[in-house]
């Protein structure tokens, strides 16, 4: 039960990064959530059917926590841009290769790319994301990012 009521509180904590909205509401039904999906899971594995869960608890916190730096760090890039009415001459696009051919890591390097202020994914498919930067000159560090998260990502959707 313990398990549970872990397991619980991370996918809460993922609610809260995927929805944006940082309150107490949005952490309950969060976890309300996490409590109704990690109960069917265990009656599943209990059961004997065959069922995909997360190996790599481990490294999804480690993104977590990776994601939340990328947003702050960007927090304050953007702030500082702003602050100092530095106008934005050196916004751009670039091609961002997705590091493989999975679409769900695709679509959570989108949405960890769209979360953080500043960086935008236009459009993405299994290869290649479109992102708009506010700053271009920061596409080195976005492309590194990249490679690091597609890792991640990979440990963290790993088959059994």
């Amino acid at each position: 039960m313990i398990r549970l009521i872990i397991l619980s509180i991370v996918v809460a904590l993922v609610w809260v990064l995927l929805t944006g909205h940082t309150s107490i509401e949005s952490a309950l039904i969060g976890f309300v959530l996490g409590l109704t999906i990690m109960t069917l899971m265990e009656r599943s594995r209990e059961a004997g059917t065959p069922h995909t869960r997360i190996k790599g608890i481990p490294a999804l916190l480690l993104y977590l926590v990776k994601l939340l730096r990328e947003i702050l760090s960007s927090d304050v890039m953007v702030a500082r841009r702003i602050l100092t009415n530095q106008p934005a001459e050196d916004a751009g696009m670039f091609e961002l290769p997705v590091g493989g051919k999975s679409e769900t890591i695709a679509a959570l390097s989108a949405h960890a790319i769209t979360s953080a202020p500043g960086s935008f994914v236009v459009d993405f498919g299994e290869e290649t994301m479109l992102v708009h930067l506010i700053d271009i000159k920061q596409r080195p560090e976005i492309e590194a990012q990249q490679k690091r998260r597609y890792e991640l990502c990979e440990r963290m959707l790993a088959d059994e």
